[in-house]
C-alpha cells in the first residue's frame, strides 16, 4: 500500500507523516527491516496512532499541527536555541 491508500484506515483526507510510516513498514527494504527489528509494528503502530487521535480525523491540511502531537513527545530544537536553552556541545569546556 501506498501512505494515500494507508490514510483510508484512518478515514483522512490528507497524507500525513503517520500514513508515510506505516507505508514504510509495509514494504520489505532496509529501512522497514530495521523499523521492525527494533520493534515497531503495523498493527502497534496503528493502534498507538488511534489512542493519541482519539478518533479524529484528519480533514484539513493544518489539522494535524492544530493536534499538538509533536511539543507533547519531542523537544523543538530550534525554539530551545532561540531562547539560549540548547547546550553548545561542540566546543563544549569540561
Amino acid at each position: 500500500l501506498t501512505a494515500n491508500a494507508v490514510k483510508s484506515i484512518f478515514k483522512d483526507e490528507f497524507v500525513t507523516p503517520e500514513h508515510l510510516l506505516i507505508a514504510i513498514l509495509q514494504v520489505n527494504d532496509a529501512v522497514s527491516k530495521e523499523l521492525k527489528a527494533a520493534g515497531l509494528t503495523e498493527k502497534g503502530l496503528v493502534a498507538s496512532i488511534q489512542e493519541l487521535r482519539k478518533g479524529t480525523s484528519i480533514h484539513t491540511q493544518t489539522q494535524e499541527t492544530q493536534l499538538n502531537m509533536l511539543p507533547k513527545y519531542a523537544r523543538n530544537l530550534n525554539e530551545m536555541a532561540r531562547n539560549g536553552k540548547l547546550d553548545p556541545v561542540i566546543g563544549r569546556d569540561e
